[in-house]
């Protein structure tokens, strides 16, 4: 799969004062110049990544 096509729009959350509409404001702007350039805009969210662990593995470092 290529994602020639496509183009991801991001920012780092503490740049924009959550309390502020600038973020949405400037991702949505950023959307429509993806667009003038004929990519589909994205915007990726954060993930988690997990590691399993033994049960024995939890409790020694619980003691």
């Amino acid at each position: 799969m290529t994602n020639e096509g496509i183009l991801e729009i991001a920012m780092r959350q503490s740049a924009i004062d959550v309390n502020c509409q600038a973020g949405g404001a400037l991702t949505s702007r950023l959307a429509l110049e993806v667009l003038d350039r004929g990519k589909v805009p994205f915007y990726g969210t954060a993930w988690i990544e997990l590691t399993a662990k033994s049960q024995d593995f939890g409790a020694e470092m619980n003691q």
